[in-house]
């Protein structure tokens, strides 16, 4: 809304009237609307009523004052009107309405949209790192065992192994005193290759990634479009740390990594190796380093360990049970109506 400048300097909406002291703030000087002489002696009890007043950075309203009462703007293209009275107009009169209007807009001001507050599971909040911001979990992606925690270890690896279980979707760090930390991963196509363990023989913050040969040759589709490569960042498949396999002095082309999808954790996917989520690979890393034995469990192996394990309509990898078996068979049904229905 643009003010006229002949409207006056910036006032606050108090006013000195005939007989009536205003107060004495030197910086309150209204300024009557210029207007003849004669009109001003026709209408002398409403001169009080006729001035200019402009918005100023502290919040104050800006318009104008006339017969007919305050128009002006609290923001742009927002006409607020303040009705006054067309006779017996005093200060207290229009002190104690302008009051009321800056009452009611500074209460619509400060009111907040109600909006519900996300649900962030303890361990997988926010997190900047080397000047990135890792987004939270969604809770979605959180349920039944799928966060990490510490647990009784049953295996016979030494303390300070990873054990990776590619059946299951799980991934031990070794703790002393028969304790691991577990957390689930996804597994990805290269992942469900890999048969044999190794050591870490090179890790890496926020490292590029970047798809072997074999990658492309084997998948032109998926790959082709990277074949240049990813740099490190939010943007890397690769996520905030890399822990790469290694046997002996030759790099497997396996990893341990974060990852840019969160959805994936937990399922067989289309691409890449080893993946947890970026607050589990963060917490992994700062226990695991160059060196660290890593072992790749058997089918065998997985089955005595943690049992026969199933994956349910969305592709997620859970323990075969007769509860979550009549889980699946409900919502298989479920997605086949729907479908004879469309």
């Amino acid at each position: 809304m643009a003010i006229p400048t002949q409207w006056g300097s910036l006032v606050r909406l108090q006013a000195r009237c005939s007989g009536v002291n205003a107060g004495s703030d030197r910086h309150v000087q209204p300024r009557p609307m210029a207007r003849p002489v004669a009109a001003r002696n026709r209408n002398q009890r409403h001169k009080c009523q006729r001035m200019a007043v402009k918005r100023h950075d502290n919040g104050h309203f800006y318009g104008r004052i006339g017969r007919r009462g305050l128009t002006g703007a609290r923001g742009q293209g927002v006409v607020t009107r303040l009705q006054l009275p067309a006779s017996g107009f005093t200060l207290s009169h229009l002190s104690m309405r302008v009051s009321a209007l800056f009452a009611c807009l500074l209460l619509a001001a400060c009111a907040k949209p109600h909006t519900e507050t996300a649900t962030v599971t303890q361990g997988y909040e926010a997190v900047e790192d080397g000047g990135y911001l890792i987004s939270p979990v969604e809770a979605r992606f959180l349920t039944g065992g799928v966060p990490r925690a510490e647990v009784d270890y049953a295996g016979g690896e030494d303390p300070g192994t990873i054990v990776i279980d590619t059946y299951a979707r799980r991934l031990y760090f070794v703790e002393e005193g028969s304790r691991a930390w577990r957390y689930t991963v996804g597994i990805g196509r290269e992942g469900t290759t890999l048969r044999q363990g190794g050591s870490i023989g090179r890790t890496a913050e926020w490292p590029g990634w970047q798809p072997t040969a074999r990658m492309l040759r084997t998948f032109p589709e998926i790959y082709g479009p990277y074949a240049g490569g990813r740099p490190g960042g939010l943007e890397s498949p690769l996520g905030a740390r890399a822990l790469y396999l290694y046997r002996g002095n030759r790099d497997t082309n396996y990893r341990i990594h974060g990852t840019i999808d969160d959805a994936s954790i937990g399922r067989a996917s289309s691409a890449g190796c080893i993946r947890l989520f970026n607050q589990d690979i963060l917490h992994l890393y700062a226990q695991a380093g160059r060196g660290t034995q890593v072992k790749v469990r058997s089918q065998a192996e997985s089955l005595a360990l943690e049992g026969p394990w199933m994956t349910d309509i969305n592709g997620n990898a859970l323990p075969d049970t007769p509860e979550n078996r009549a889980a699946l068979e409900a919502a298989q049904a479920k997605v086949a109506a729907e479908a004879s229905s469309g």
